[in-house]
């Protein structure tokens, strides 16, 4: 392996730590913390992922996000959202404990306004892409991972989710 590759997979191992390895069970459900860089909010995350083969892996993501208060010119407003995702991981390295994965999907985000001064609110709704990248580390039936990923859409964000997943 040549030193760019070697450092390719040095940075997305640093840069995330989901996945499987090669023992991987067939059903991996869990879920994690997350932040939005956009939304400068935390949110909880769960997800399900069945596996499709050796390298591929696929399966439904929800987010919570926390609500958050923002200061307007005349009032503040509550934000109040979540995430709905259906990823495909893409596995690019694996080992017998450890593994980097690319992944992508469709992604839905809705996010409701309320005016905190006349109670009034409005919804918001975006569809798009989700793509990102992610590592991981299993440990017998547990996986600890660590992901980026960028919604592309009206919702166009930066997350970073750490999280457990559980084998069956």
């Amino acid at each position: 392996m040549n030193p760019i590759s070697r450092l390719l997979v040095g940075l997305l191992l640093f840069i995330g730590v989901s996945g499987m390895a090669q023992n991987s069970p067939k059903i991996q459900i869990g879920g994690g913390l997350n932040y939005a860089l956009k939304l400068n909010t935390s949110g909880i995350n769960g997800r399900a992922y069945l596996r499709l083969g050796d390298h591929l892996r696929a399966g439904p993501e929800f987010t919570k996000f926390l609500k958050r208060t923002h200061s307007g010119s005349f009032q503040n407003e509550d934000h109040d959202a979540f995430e709905i995702n259906f990823v495909v991981h893409g596995m690019l390295y694996t080992s017998d404990f450890a593994g980097v994965y690319g992944s992508g999907g469709y992604s839905f985000f809705s996010e409701r306004i309320t005016k905190q001064q006349t109670g009034e609110s409005s919804n918001q709704t975006w569809h798009g892409a989700k793509l990102g990248a992610g590592g991981f580390l299993e440990t017998g039936p547990s996986t600890f991972f660590l992901e980026y990923h960028y919604i592309l859409g009206g919702a166009d964000d930066h997350v970073v989710t750490i999280g457990y997943l559980f084998g069956f």
